[in-house]
């Protein structure tokens, strides 16, 4: 599954926020929870592109390179986070990533001024058209609402 933002179209496979018009309690937990869970992959990306310059422009290599490339990067991520336990900070250090305050307001991290802007960070245009999502789309976003709502006894 991956989570997107409105520029996105609503499919099985790819889910994004409910419109922000007369939400119900209800939409408005999934389009929270929506927001947490593509926090956490663009966080990762903001580690990935401080620490990896690679990643900070387009990257101009047949797509079978890429992905080694990609999980070259990925595999000494989680070494280097799971390893720092002795030094914590040292490759994430405190205000890099993305995090909430004690009242869920979003405080960006430092990575986020890092980027320098580049083509490959443009936002994404907004579609006027195309955007009518099947019926099996909304059902399958309609169950990940349910049970983002079901209380855990």
């Amino acid at each position: 599954m991956f989570v997107g933002d409105d520029a996105f179209a609503l499919k099985t496979h790819m889910m994004k926020p409910y419109s922000q018009h007369g939400l119900s309690a209800d939409k408005r937990i999934y389009n929270y929870r929506h927001s947490r869970a593509r926090r956490v992959s663009e966080n990762l990306f903001g580690i990935m592109a401080n620490r990896w310059r690679v990643f900070h422009t387009i990257l101009m290599l047949p797509p079978e390179t890429i992905e080694i490339l990609v999980m070259a990067a990925l595999i000494l991520h989680n070494y280097l986070r799971r390893d720092s336990l002795s030094a914590p900070n040292a490759y994430c250090p405190t205000g890099l990533i993305d995090r909430e305050d004690r009242r869920g307001k979003i405080i960006d991290g430092n990575w986020r001024q890092d980027l320098q802007p580049t083509e490959s960070f443009l936002p994404l245009l907004v579609p006027s058209k195309g955007h009518n999502a099947s019926n099996d789309a909304k059902n399958v976003r309609d169950t990940f609402k349910s049970t983002s709502t079901m209380k855990v006894e």
